[in-house]
């Protein structure tokens, strides 16, 4: 799909995701407080393969669950965005509205 959408504010960049973060990523899937509610942490692996699939539903729908960051301050704090639910619940279809961010950016005015 053309035309991919990016949204930018004062405050965050929520853009394409970028090869280089995969590694912070990892970091923050690694984290037993951001993973909380999750029935467990990912491994660098586990989560590499969750941000390809990130990437081809962007691909796919132009828009999705966004790698965000904090433009002149980090260059990548999590994902914040929309995805779309495949499994069947019973109020589907669905678009869930998800964020994963390192804890040291919860809580930030």
């Amino acid at each position: 799909m053309s035309g991919l959408i990016e949204i930018k504010t004062n405050r965050l960049f929520l853009r394409q995701w970028r090869l280089n973060d995969f590694q912070f990523f990892s970091k923050i899937n690694a984290s037993k407080v951001v993973m909380k509610y999750f029935t467990n942490t990912l491994t660098q692996a586990q989560g590499n393969q969750l941000a390809i699939t990130i990437q081809q539903r962007i691909l796919e729908n132009g828009w999705g669950l966004w790698a965000a960051e904090i433009p002149n301050v980090c260059e990548f704090i999590g994902f914040v965005g929309l995805n779309r639910l495949t499994y069947p619940l019973p109020f589907s279809p669905c678009v869930e509205i998800g964020w994963r961010l390192d804890e040291k950016y919860w809580g930030k005015d």
